[in-house]
């Protein structure tokens, strides 16, 4: 009987010790580290300002201790993404959401997500100066300081006469100058051509002339932010908004909406059927 119990306690302690040997080596040795990293999508396509998108991260091996990751949005303007994975789109364009192990960042993952707004992608033809205005900024009343591109020609020519220095008359004289280039450049003749992709293409006036390093986005509904360089004498940097006005069908252009400057030129464009 004596025997018995010493071999069953013999039996037992050997249990315990192979257990604790079992759980030492998993936990010095052993560890199930992930080596491994998938994307729910590898390509995705939105359509509204505000639409979210939940990717999922996989990790492998399933029973794997470090499945932490940390994800990224190559261009966050665009598109934001949260820590869970919930892709936010803030703009037109494309951008590539990565999903990278906390633990290992040699193990990665990437989605690419774009966006293209259907609403405004096409071709759109300048009005002329009939979809030409200028508003003066500054203003109480800013109904007081828009005109019409004839109404501004005509206020400039009066007042040159009524000028009381030469310096003022000037003043006036450049203005002209001005609004005739904007009339030559962005009258009719012009067209913007926006397509899909984050790409723009402006074609200027009669002479053809193609402006460079073209891009658009949307900031909100119906609002557009497109930047361009205008090959035109001197080149000139363009930073403008462009306006949808599905009830009309028209675009409309804020050529220069910084607001320190005195005066901006709006242009209706329609869109070519």
């Amino acid at each position: 009987m004596m025997k018995t119990r010493i071999f069953r306690l013999v039996g037992i302690l050997v249990l315990v010790m192979s257990i604790f040997s079992s759980c030492e080596k998993k936990t010095d040795g052993e560890r199930v580290l992930a080596n491994e990293l998938t994307l729910s999508d590898s390509s995705v396509e939105l359509s509204e300002i505000g639409e979210t998108y939940q990717l999922n991260a996989i990790v492998k091996p399933f029973e794997a201790e470090n499945k932490t990751v940390k994800w990224i949005s190559s261009d966050s303007d665009i598109m934001s993404v949260s820590s869970s994975g919930l892709v936010t789109v803030k703009g037109v364009g494309v951008v590539t959401i990565t999903a990278t192990l906390i633990s290992d960042s040699s193990v990665s993952a990437s989605c690419e997500i774009s966006f293209v707004s259907d609403k405004i992608v096409g071709k759109w033809v300048s009005k002329g100066t009939v979809g030409m205005s200028i508003q003066f900024n500054g203003l109480a009343n800013p109904e007081e300081g828009r005109f019409t591109y004839d109404e501004f020609i005509a206020y400039c020519e009066d007042s040159i006469e009524k000028s009381e220095t030469d310096e003022e008359a000037e003043d006036f004289k450049a203005n002209i100058s001005y609004a005739q280039q904007c009339k030559l450049v962005y009258g009719a003749g012009c067209s913007l051509d926006v397509m899909q992709q984050n790409r723009l293409k402006v074609n200027l006036g009669k002479e053809g002339l193609v402006c460079s390093d073209c891009s658009w986005k949307a900031n909100d509904v119906n609002e557009y932010s497109i930047h361009f360089t205008e090959k035109w004498n001197t080149p000139r940097e363009r930073n403008s908004i462009l306006v949808l006005d599905e009830e009309n069908n028209n675009v409309i252009l804020n050529l220069s909406p910084e607001p320190e400057l005195s005066h901006t030129w709006f242009i209706v464009f329609e869109r070519e059927q």
